[in-house]
């Protein structure tokens, strides 16, 4: 099965940022553009979400599931102990030695690639 991120890493967009986090659903959304100041190309949503590490802002990110060090530090920060995923967001992955990465502990990811214009509040 196809990675749930190689169609949004491949799509080449520029701006992330959080638009949504709620506690009591543990739903965690992220969207993605080339230029969120206009549109959105992406959204990705994390399902029951149990611990978060990422600014609500961030650039030329790539989503990837986590390394098994990677799950296994979290595991000893967090403490947590069920079967949920480590999504790993690594910011500037491009530019070796700059790199951030951020992470995402939740059951599941989805991500919707569909164009549309960015509505604001």
């Amino acid at each position: 099965m196809p990675d749930e991120f190689d169609v949004l890493n491949a799509a080449g967009l520029s701006d992330f940022t959080v638009v949504q986090y709620t506690a009591g659903e543990d739903l965690l959304v992220i969207e993605a553009s080339r230029d969120l100041a206009y549109y959105v190309d992406a959204e990705i949503r994390f399902v029951n979400v149990e611990y978060i590490a990422l600014p609500t802002y961030f650039y030329d990110a790539a989503f990837r599931a986590a390394t098994d060090a990677e799950t296994s530090e979290l595991r000893r920060l967090t403490e947590w102990t069920d079967d949920r995923r480590v999504f790993c967001i690594v910011e500037d992955a491009d530019w070796p030695g700059h790199e951030r990465r951020y992470f995402v502990v939740a059951t599941s990811a989805s991500v919707n690639m569909e164009h549309r214009a960015r509505v604001r509040s």
